[in-house]
């Protein structure tokens, strides 16, 4: 079961010295593994593997993050363009890009990595898109507050997204007008 941080509302730190945003490279795979299977659990050789699976398969819909101090990846985020089937439902999720989940080391959270790569990436979709979404654990405080202070709204209708269940609670899914931005 994923592990979010403890929710401890408190002002982010100061950027981060030395801090660089860039696309996910062939060599980030390891530490993007040891990251996530220390979050999440999972064995850090096939979590790595799955990376590098995703650094090697270049696309323009789907994009990986990393943040770098001293040459090691510290944190890492997602962007993704998702496209419903014509036919689909009438609660599937909207068409459009989506954030995937930030994940920072523990040993660098509150140093205002999230709120970088968060911003570094919406930049980016503002660049292709009006809006911008992603869709939360309710349970997850630390990833609402972080998005709320970039205006995201939650959306109060129900969603569906096949393959996507929420462990443990309930989601939600959110937009951002990125004009507002």
């Amino acid at each position: 079961m994923s592990q979010f941080a403890e929710f401890t509302p408190q002002e982010r730190g100061s950027p981060l010295p030395g801090l660089t945003l860039r696309r996910a490279a062939a060599g980030d795979e390891g530490a993007l593994g040891e990251m996530t299977a220390r979050r999440e659990a999972l064995d850090p050789v096939e979590t790595a593997a799955r990376f590098a699976r995703e650094i090697a398969y270049v696309q323009d819909d789907n994009r990986l993050w990393v943040a770098v101090h001293a040459d090691r990846p510290v944190a890492f985020g997602r962007a993704r363009r998702y496209e419903g089937p014509t036919d689909a439902e009438p609660d599937l999720v909207p068409a459009g890009w989506y954030l995937g989940g930030v994940i920072v080391d523990e040993a660098w959270r509150r140093r205002g990595i999230a709120h970088a790569l968060t911003a570094h990436r919406l930049a980016w979709i503002a660049e292709r898109a009006p809006e911008a979404y992603y869709i939360a654990n309710l349970r997850n405080r630390p990833s609402i507050e972080l998005h709320a202070a970039f205006g995201f709204e939650r959306l109060e209708r129900p969603f569906t997204l096949p393959g996507l269940y929420f462990a443990g609670g309930d989601g939600a899914l959110f937009r951002l007008d990125l004009a507002q931005m």
